[in-house]
């Protein structure tokens, strides 16, 4: 019986010792691949086997690499797969990088995005998201190539064919890839984006209040200047945060109505009160400086100003015309180089366009301004800044007299 027992021991051991040298001759991974492949990666040690007597808890005999705690491998190339674990063979050169994950930004070619209903699978069961698109595409010719367009209609992102939307044949939706980790942070509501035509109607009927007359001529004027902002916001790729002096500066149409001028005539008591303010930012108004300055309250937006450089140093602003035309006033033109008009700058956000859709912008924003009349309007200096003086002087002068 004994020697029973000692034969059971003695397969054991040399069963634990064939595995053991086993185990020692297999190719080691170089710790060192993981950070070549991504940086900043470790390998991870060799755990599967703990506790048993072949096992090893030495790093090198792993073949997997990890980020460091908090943060994922991420890149555009499908390998970057959002997790923390990771073959170092299976992403190596692909661009990867180990980072904290953001939340999920969505693309400038969508008006909207959202994650699309739970049966919406587009790409083998890989995250995706629905995007509303902002391009109107029942025109445009897309090669396609199993199902997806080759064109990259969203910047960085591999989307199938646009579709018009069921409840709204006048906007187009597609699926475009993700990462993992977006999923997260991604909008789960649903999309509730509205046409092209509502939005540009809307954005007229909010700016009506400036200028009415010329709302209610048809509304050809406004609902032009909305398809203008547009036009310039779907073909910029380039934006510019800059300071610009506020003499570059040119509005885009004049401020008409009653409620409006008042409030312009306001905002310019403050601006041309805020003097002081100004010169200890160094005559530099920024949105950061509206927002944080109780005086400036009323010169504080969410867009802060928008605009298009129409030929060199000439920038007309889209958006912030109401603000712009109030600081034209609480600082008219004057040929002191020292004067606040010719020194202060105003932070913009510069929509940049080039070629033939920067000049069939100026074309189309020449013409609307022409109509507008808004060089005359420009020209007018109210020489108080007090409500009834400067309604009254605005109604004695705007629309210019005609003989």
């Amino acid at each position: 019986m004994k020697f029973f027992l000692f034969t059971i021991l003695a397969i054991c051991a040399d069963s634990a010792r064939v595995n053991t040298k086993r185990n020692s001759d297999k190719i080691r991974v170089d710790p060192s691949r993981c950070a070549d492949a991504v940086p900043a990666s470790t390998m991870v040690p060799a755990s599967m086997f703990s506790g048993f007597p072949w096992s090893s808890s030495k790093s090198e005999d792993s073949e997997w690499c990890t980020c460091p705690e908090g943060q994922r491998l991420l890149g555009r190339n499908l390998a970057c797969s959002g997790k923390a674990t990771f073959n170092p063979d299976a992403v190596n050169f692909q661009g990867c990088d180990c980072r904290v994950p953001p939340a999920f930004v969505c693309p400038n070619e969508c008006w909207e995005c959202c994650t699309g209903s739970s049966g919406d699978k587009h790409f083998k069961g890989a995250a995706e998201f629905k995007c509303i698109l902002k391009q109107d595409v029942s025109t445009v010719a897309f090669q396609v190539a199993d199902g997806r367009i080759e064109d990259e209609l969203v910047d960085g992102r591999s989307c199938i064919y646009p579709m018009q939307r069921s409840n709204n044949a006048t906007t187009w939706k597609t699926y475009c890839s993700a990462e993992e980790w977006e999923m997260q942070t991604i909008p789960s509501n649903g999309c509730t984006s509205k046409s092209k035509t509502a939005k540009q109607w809307e954005w007229a009927l909010e700016k009506a209040s400036e200028v009415p007359g010329l709302l209610w001529n048809g509304g050809g004027n406004m609902v032009e200047m909305g398809s203008i902002i547009k036009y310039i916001k779907d073909h910029s790729t380039v934006h510019n945060i800059k300071y610009v002096p506020l003499s570059q500066m040119e509005m885009i149409h004049p401020i008409e109505s009653a409620e409006a001028i008042q409030k312009t005539a306001m905002r310019a008591r403050l601006m041309r009160a805020s003097v002081s303010t100004l010169d200890e930012y160094d005559r530099k108004f920024s949105r950061a400086l509206a927002e944080n300055e109780p005086s400036l309250e009323l010169m504080s937006s969410k867009e802060g100003f928008q605009v298009l450089e129409m030929a060199p140093n000439r920038y007309v602003a889209f958006e912030g015309n109401g603000r712009l035309a109030a600081t034209r006033w609480a600082f008219p033109e004057t040929a002191d180089a020292s004067a606040m008009r010719n020194t202060l700058e105003l932070e913009v956000k510069q929509f940049v366009l080039v070629g033939e859709h920067l000049a069939e912008a100026v074309k189309r924003i020449t013409e609307l301004r022409t109509r507008y009349q808004t060089d005359e309007f420009m020209a007018l200096v109210p020489p108080s800044l007090e409500d009834e003086d400067v309604a009254t002087y605005l109604g004695d002068n705007f629309p210019p007299k005609t003989e």
